[in-house]
């Protein structure tokens, strides 16, 4: 069979929140100031044609794979029109959504553990050094623009002209930065003793009507004493200060290297976005080592060579795809398919848990967004049939750890552009290791519900739920577009009929009918279609800061010749490639504890590819074994969000019904999840052709 191969066109190069596609919750208004709350609608409306090109994308895409079907053959500029023009557009204007709705995906860990005084300095820094950030992207950006603006620069084989696109990168950077500056006011009106999170709590119609004096007295408890708020300051301003001096002081560029990667660490530690936290630290580090020439040519080039890229287009069309049917509901109804079909087994409603959030997966790849679905639905059954709030909680987690491995992961795709490998096949393969994995999960759930039956509600008197052939049936009729996205998806992907961007966007197409039958005669349709192309364009946003970071830093490190040095160590303790990647199941769980997943990845992975191509690891391979990984550290504490999210939902009453879930319950609900993925990584590792095999065919003619 032909193949349609759909190769990535970034370079080398951290969701939203962690989940880049969950549905973000509503976001309660920040500003407590008219002129803020006008200033914000004005800037925000500039996200209305980001929304409009995600749609524009979709339609072109869909036309263009169909036309190529027909003897008129393919439209002319396709590729070039929906990479130098619909991509800047989606990802620069973007930015400015993801900014106001605080969506730019943050490591908070030293944040969260310091003095409420001391959060609020760290937001002003964070604050500060974002605006300059974002000022110098600008500046360059648009001399950039005015430079390919007097020669018409033109790109592609199509000579697409792009020079109109590149004012896209000053446009997206001057509004995020008035964003931010609007935030940095707020941030300083904040009372001495409250964060942005409790303006938040203010700014909303409260029913005690507190004022801000109210509201320092009752966080006093978290303030810390003097001394330690002194010590907060002193041990972060010296880290800082120290680091960035020894960068311009050294002629190392090994040592400058070493500083950078610290210097990063740190500022994602005090809450600043991980895509800041990953350039600043790095364009300090190639001033150091190259000069002003050289980090105003990343200043001005890299946020339009990391967003124009059409490898990249596949991220809005799954995300819209899933935001659409999490939006109209069409996937409340999967956690019913599972209890109809499951609830005999024992731990049934466990076992139902699962594999309905392997269906949830299978469209949004979205971990939050099926936790949150599942946490509200299930939980709450299973607490009542007497279920033991660990295996209740648990399933969810075990649902949570798979989401990004079965197609369409978003995850996937951001590996296979910062590896440079075709998106198709990298989708594929992660398909048989992950319904690997949910199988594994529910047999587990079966033998801990028989091995100790009090765990599944056994031996207390209450029935186990048992589902009728007539409702089976029922329920797979409300669950049909879910299959038949499915399979356009897989279908499409496996036998070359369609890129990835094609099958994404024919089914994000799909799932505006779906949403519109799912959603009649509630009168929401339009509100639902808007808040799915919205919701998509800030989670892209979001993403665009992740990925220019990225795309910074892995020069950075490039120049210092870390990689290179990391290569030649492996080489001389004479670790082979078993004795690598058990290492790196241990690296990775550490990291996990204290970094973002996505982040995880995106620092990682250009460092160690050298070594992997040395030890000769397969890139596509290599995916599926980080994602596991990432999956890991999504529910690992101390930072394990999805653990914490789950947490916070099951507080309240309806779901918990009466049980009181700590967060060490939590905590060992994780630790019932955390052998199965481990055991499949053992697995791959000696068995790597499982995970090779699904891509390898559709390579074959």
């Amino acid at each position: 069979m032909t193949q349609v191969s759909e190769t990535p066109a970034m370079g080398a190069g951290s969701t939203a929140p962690t989940d880049p596609v969950a549905p973000p919750p509503e976001q309660p208004q920040r500003s407590a100031h008219p002129v803020a709350d006008r200033i914000n609608k004005v800037i925000g409306a500039f996200g209305i044609p980001a929304t409009i090109a995600v749609a524009l994308l979709m339609i072109h895409t869909v036309v263009n794979a169909l036309a190529r079907k027909t003897p008129l053959g393919s439209l002319h500029g396709t590729l070039e029109i929906g990479a130098y023009w619909y991509m800047p557009a989606i990802f620069l204007l973007g930015m400015v959504w993801a900014q106001q709705r605080n969506e730019h995906i943050e490591a908070r860990l030293a944040y969260d553990l310091a003095p409420r005084p001391v959060q609020k300095n760290f937001l002003l820094l964070g604050d500060i050094v974002s605006f300059v950030l974002a000022l110098g992207f600008t500046w360059y950006g648009l001399q950039e623009a005015l430079a390919k603006t007097a020669i018409k620069a033109t790109a592609g084989v199509s000579a697409m002209p792009i020079w109109p696109t590149m004012y896209l990168v000053p446009l997206g950077f001057a509004l995020m930065a008035i964003a931010i500056a609007v935030q940095a006011v707020e941030t300083l009106r904040l009372p001495k003793r409250a964060t942005h999170e409790q303006l938040a709590e203010f700014d909303e119609p409260h029913p005690t009507g507190l004022d801000h004096d109210e509201i320092e007295v009752q966080h006093d408890s978290g303030n810390g004493t003097r001394t330690s708020r002194l010590i907060w300051r002193l041990v972060v301003a010296v880290i800082l200060v120290g680091c960035s001096v020894a960068m311009f002081t050294t002629d190392d560029k090994g040592t400058v290297g070493i500083l950078g990667i610290v210097l990063m660490i740190v500022l994602m530690m005090l809450k600043i976005p991980v895509g800041v936290a990953m350039t600043v630290p790095a364009l300090m580090g190639l001033y150091a080592m190259l000069g002003e020439r050289a980090t105003i040519g990343v200043l001005a080039r890299m946020p339009y060579e990391s967003t124009a890229s059409w490898s990249l287009t596949v991220l809005p069309m799954f995300i819209v795809m899933g935001m659409l049917l999490s939006r109209s509901g069409v996937t409340e109804h999967l956690y019913t398919f599972a209890k109809q079909w499951f609830g005999w087994l024992p731990g049934g409603l466990a076992v139902g848990t699962t594999a309905a959030g392997a269906g949830l997966a299978s469209i949004s790849g979205s971990s939050f967004g099926m936790a949150y679905a599942l946490t509200r639905a299930g939980v709450p059954e299973m607490l009542k049939a007497g279920y033991d709030k660990k295996l209740a909680t648990g399933s969810v987690l075990f649902s949570g750890s798979v989401a990004h491995l079965l197609p369409p992961s978003l995850f996937m795709v951001i590996y296979a552009g910062v590896a440079e490998v075709p998106v198709g096949p990298q989708l594929m393969a992660g398909l048989g290791p992950g319904l690997v994995l949910v199988a594994v999960y529910m047999v587990a759930v079966v033998v801990i519900s028989i091995i100790r039956p009090e765990m599944a509600g056994g031996g207390k008197g209450i029935a186990r739920p048992r589902g009728t052939w007539s409702g089976r049936w029922s329920s797979l009729g409300s669950i049909w577009p879910i299959p038949v996205l499915v399979l356009v998806v897989l279908l499409g992907m496996f036998t070359g009929t369609f890129t990835a961007t094609e099958v994404g966007a024919l089914g994000a197409l799909c799932a505006i009918p779906i949403a519109i039958w799912a959603q009649r005669g509630k009168g929401t349709v339009l509100k639902t279609l808007w808040q799915s192309f919205t919701d998509t364009v800030s989670t892209m946003g979001a993403l665009a800061l992740l990925l220019i970071g990225a795309h910074v830093f892995t020069r950075f490190l490039s120049v210092t010749g870390l990689i290179d040095h990391l290569v030649d160590g492996v080489s001389k303790v004479g670790f082979g490639r078993v004795e690598f990647l058990f290492l790196l199941i241990g690296v990775y769980i550490i990291l996990g504890m204290f970094m973002d997943s996505l982040a995880m990845m995106l620092v990682t992975v250009p460092i160690l590819m050298p070594t992997l191509a040395a030890l000769g690891v397969s890139p596509v391979w290599f995916g599926v074994f980080i994602v596991v990984l990432c999956e890991l550290a999504v529910i690992t504490p101390p930072v394990g969000i999805l653990t914490y999210v789950v947490h916070s939902i099951v507080q309240d009453p309806e779901v918990n019904v009466g049980h009181k879930i700590t967060l060490p319950d939590m905590f060992k609900a994780v630790l019932m999840v955390l052998p199965w993925p481990i055991l499949l990584l053992v697995a791959m590792i000696f068995v790597p052709d499982a995970v090779t095999w699904l891509p390898s065919l559709m390579s074959q003619e």
